[in-house]
């Protein structure tokens, strides 16, 4: 496992559908495992599909990402909720 910390970010949209206060909240957490490992060493279980938004320290943007993501030193990561379904055929 890597040395150094990721942050899981809550904004308060997301807190709400947690079950939290509308508060947003900053999770530290060690990188190198996945963000769902993280998530659920938290006791964090997201109540519907997510994808997270990374993004990395210095980078001026973050790249979408599935909860499969490892981890890296000094990422940012904030949690974006499927707002509607389909396909695209």
């Amino acid at each position: 496992m890597q040395t150094g910390q990721a942050i899981l970010q809550f904004d308060a949209a997301v807190c709400k559908a947690l079950g939290w206060d509308g508060e947003k909240r900053f999770i530290p957490v060690p990188t190198g495992q996945t963000i769902r490992q993280a998530l659920e060493a938290e006791g964090i279980r997201l109540p519907r599909a997510a994808i997270a938004l990374v993004k990395p320290q210095g980078a001026s943007s973050g790249q979408t990402s599935d909860l499969n993501y490892v981890l890296q030193s000094s990422d940012s990561v904030r949690f974006l909720f499927q707002i509607s379904g389909g396909s695209l055929s």
